[in-house]
């Protein structure tokens, strides 16, 4: 189960990074009309958001069911300068996260994929839930990103 999640979490992030990569200043900058973000918005909080979840996984490896930090993504954008950061940086940073994250776990022994932290609203979750979280989580803002070139 949890090499499969390695695989789906790194298959995300490859995506994403071909996505990104690919496209123009107009697609990256384009406000959508319905309020959502636009896709460098996007890309900056899939890169914030590999950083709280590898912090997650780092935390869960090394300490015994440590206490796991919500974040709320509407307080990112302003607070982390989403409007003067450059979409390059942002997917540098995913791929990179990736390539850390993906290498530390890959090398890891089967029983640490259920060691667990504990969430203060799902309570406790397993290392193999909250990468599955990640991956899903990348996949979803793919498919968006996808939809608002459509």
């Amino acid at each position: 189960m949890s090499k499969e999640t390695l695989t789906a979490y790194r298959n995300a992030g490859a995506e994403l990074v071909a996505l990104a990569n690919g496209l123009t200043a107009e697609q990256i900058n384009k406000v959508p009309t319905d309020g959502e973000w636009p896709i460098s918005y996007i890309v900056h909080h899939i890169f914030d958001a590999e950083t709280y979840f590898a912090t997650r996984y780092m935390n869960i490896l090394i300490y015994d069911n440590p206490a796991i930090v919500p974040f709320d993504e509407e307080l990112l954008p302003a607070a982390l300068n989403y409007e003067n950061r450059t979409l390059s940086s942002s997917v540098k940073g995913v791929a990179g996260m990736h390539a850390v994250v993906e290498e530390m776990l890959e090398r890891i022994s089967d029983d640490k994929w259920s060691r667990t932290g504990n969430h203060p609203e799902l309570g406790p979750v397993t290392l193999t839930q909250v990468l599955a979280k990640q991956a899903g989580h990348i996949t979803e803002h793919v498919e968006q990103i996808k939809k608002l070139l459509a």
